[in-house]
């Protein structure tokens, strides 16, 4: 009878168990579709780029960049492609993705691998700016790259303290020296955020020499807690239990004594 019970018990714990786990919110963050799908490119016009050329591009691992043509250092932690931000003329791009925040999420972590090489080798520069490659037009240097948490309503070269939500990178790998750097992971606790909708966005503004910024395995994942056992196990529970109750009557029965 003990045994009964015991397995009962046991059963009962295996439906929350199991069904706990993880969400990932991203999608495609390792660019392994061999394009940008998932994600958004705001680019702020230069009237030179007649060709639209400025922008992000998903290219192969370890290889040259589409635009510029510059070398990038090969991710050993990563696949066949990622994104990189590219151009022949001064600008200000952004990469950017929408991410649902669930409700009750029992943890919440970033991560991505990143480079950001600076081909001028003045940056990190103008950050008072905001992301506008012409300063406000004062067409003062502007070298740098960043990476943000945003409003999910904010324009996607934003950088109003009412639209950036949370800040993770601001300046460039390789002040002073030169690139290509190599990739570096990040990862971020953000437990505590808010549920509802954001932008996760990648950013680079430049108005000297290109920035390639690379960026690869981007994953945003959620915890999720245990959810309600289903219908058809608690129905299941409920037969077994009461077989143990049977099971203990038909005892208690048979212990009787007829004189």
């Amino acid at each position: 009878m003990k045994k009964l019970i015991s397995h009962a018990i046991a059963l009962m714990a295996i439906p929350a168990v199991a069904r706990a786990g993880t969400t990932q919110l991203i999608t495609n963050g390792n660019f392994e579709t061999g394009n940008l799908s998932g994600w958004t490119v705001a680019v702020q016009g230069n009237p030179s780029d007649t060709t639209h050329q400025d922008g992000f591009y998903n290219m192969a691992n370890g290889g040259t960049t589409p635009i510029s043509l510059n070398p990038t250092d090969t991710n050993i932690n990563g696949g066949n492609d990622f994104a990189v931000s590219d151009s022949n003329f001064p600008d200000a791009v952004a990469l950017l993705q929408t991410v649902v925040i669930p409700k009750n999420y029992t943890s919440l972590n970033l991560s991505y691998d990143m480079f950001v090489n600076d081909w001028s080798g003045i940056g990190p520069v103008g950050q008072n700016y905001g992301l506008d490659y012409t300063a406000a037009g004062t067409y003062n240097d502007m070298q740098y790259a960043r990476v943000d948490l945003l409003s999910s309503g904010a324009n996607g070269l934003s950088t109003s303290a009412t639209d950036v939500i949370q800040n993770f990178y601001n300046g460039v790998d390789n002040a002073g020296g030169l690139p290509p750097n190599p990739w570096v992971q990040y990862s971020f606790n953000l437990n505590g955020l808010a549920a509802g909708t954001y932008q996760l966005r990648f950013a680079e503004v430049s108005n000297n020499l290109a920035i390639n910024m690379g960026v690869d395995n981007v994953s945003l994942i959620a915890g999720t807690p245990p959810a309600v056992p289903e219908a058809s196990s608690i129905w299941c529970m409920a037969v077994l239990l009461g077989g143990c109750s049977l099971a203990k009557r038909r005892r208690t029965k048979a212990s009787v004594v007829t004189l």
